[in-house]
């Protein structure tokens, strides 16, 4: 039986030689594949853009069968997407399924984020604590779904972050914070050498640490090689845009400039998959979801163990597709090694059920307490009949009542009843 170090150290020594064959995208450790099954087998993993047979490579991008004894198991994984009780299964086709746009009352994880004039959307991962200065609280998601793509500049501190899409007119407002920092760098063929965002909470805003669908989280996780290793590493997560779905780690990668930096997760069977159907983990707009382990055990006060494992935010293209997921644990020390931010996740165990973020302290200057509001457009009013003109009236003589807009204005969506309907007199 191959230990945990010796999986490791066998990676490590072949790893550098792999990542200069043309096509090699990650180096990693976790159960071999036969068939697209997974076994109980570890091996040294190597994933590739496309997986070619032996006689059509040159010998020197030959990938070895084994590593001193280690199997190797090569995996062709195809392009690399970023994404704006009984174990969850994986999605059907989430192509069809529509962002949601459920407001929270409480922040928490799952739920639909956006940032004013970003033009993207994206999933609200988990709450985070600041531990030098405790009156600030963050939401983590990924840098991709702050600044769309890399096509937006979000200005630390003042570009406005909003539940569920980031509107903030003078009657219709879903802000809750302002872009804190977070970075985002991809490597070659699209791998992820960050990609972590953070938004700050304003003072006065409640927040749960608890994951929509899933419940309260109890912990941090690091999945270690031989977990990695194992078939039956189960997690999940819940997305905006798919909603909750289960999964099996298949892998922990390295990358040429990461170690150990990358999950990759295989979704659950799902009963009802024809043929015709695409099998997803997660899909567009669940990127900044936070992953966390199913293991179907429970703490010694009886809570169900939810950890957090990692932040997910790519696919890849084949079907059933797989999702790149940050492990947590780098996501953190980032945030401390680059920014200086020594974070934690907010868990049950570190904070009540319902929390409100305090104001600062003072002298401390508080982004959000002097914000400006974007006037909202004006209603829209028709009038009954072919042209919308307020001055056309039927042939009977009695003026009808205009069709206000049923949010108020044209802004959605709104937190406003509809304005009252005037009266008009009746021509005698």
């Amino acid at each position: 039986m191959t230990t945990e170090e010796e999986l490791v150290a066998a990676k490590n020594r072949v790893k550098e030689r792999l990542f200069a064959i043309p096509g090699v995208m990650f180096v990693g450790v976790g159960g071999k594949e036969v068939d697209g099954v997974l076994t109980r087998e570890p091996a040294v993993k190597v994933l590739v853009r496309e997986k070619l047979p032996a006689s059509a490579l040159p010998a020197a991008e030959l990938i070895p069968s084994d590593v001193d004894g280690v199997p190797t198991d090569v995996v062709g994984i195809g392009t690399v997407v970023p994404l704006t009780s009984e174990r969850p299964t994986g999605i059907l086709n989430p192509a069809l399924y529509e962002q949601s746009s459920e407001r929270a009352r409480e922040l928490r994880g799952g739920y639909c984020i956006g940032v004013e004039n970003a033009g993207g959307l994206g999933t609200l991962g988990c709450v985070l604590k600041d531990q030098v200065d405790e009156w600030k609280v963050y939401a983590l998601t990924c840098q991709h779904v702050i600044t769309h793509k890399g096509t937006f500049n979000a200005v630390p501190l003042v570009s406005k972050a909003g539940q569920p899409t980031g509107s903030d007119g003078i009657c219709c407002s879903d802000i809750f914070g302002v872009y804190e920092t977070g970075a985002m760098s991809y490597e070659k063929d699209e791998a992820a050498d960050r990609d972590e965002g953070l938004l700050r909470i304003r003072p006065g805003r409640t927040w749960k640490p608890a994951i929509r669908g899933i419940g309260e989280i109890t912990g941090v996780h690091t999945i270690t090689p031989i977990e990695a290793s194992a078939e039956n590493y189960q997690v999940r997560k819940t997305g905006a845009r798919t909603g909750k779905t289960g999964g099996t780690v298949t892998g922990l990668y390295d990358s040429p400039q990461r170690t150990e930096n990358y999950l990759l997760v295989k979704p659950n069977p799902h009963p009802d998959q024809h043929a015709y159907d695409t099998l997803h983990f997660a899909y567009e707009g669940d990127s900044g979801s936070v992953m966390v382990n199913d293991l179907g055990t429970t703490d010694p006060d009886g809570k169900p163990v939810v950890e957090v494992v990692g932040l997910v935010y790519a696919i890849t293209a084949p079907n059933p597709a797989s999702t790149f997921v940050l492990p947590i644990q780098k996501v953190l020390e980032r945030f401390f090694a680059h920014e200086g931010l020594l974070l934690t996740v907010a868990t049950i165990r570190n904070s009540h059920p319902v929390n409100t973020v305090p104001k600062p302290p003072p002298g401390s200057p508080d982004p959000l307490s002097t914000r400006r509001r974007t006037p909202c457009p004006p209603p829209r009013v028709t009038w009954p009949g072919s042209r919308p003109s307020r001055t056309a009236r039927p042939a009977g003589g009695a003026r009808p009542r205009p069709r206000f807009s049923p949010t108020g204005c044209a802004c959605t969506p709104s937190s406003r009843p509809p304005p009252p309907r005037p009266r008009w007199r009746t021509r005698r």
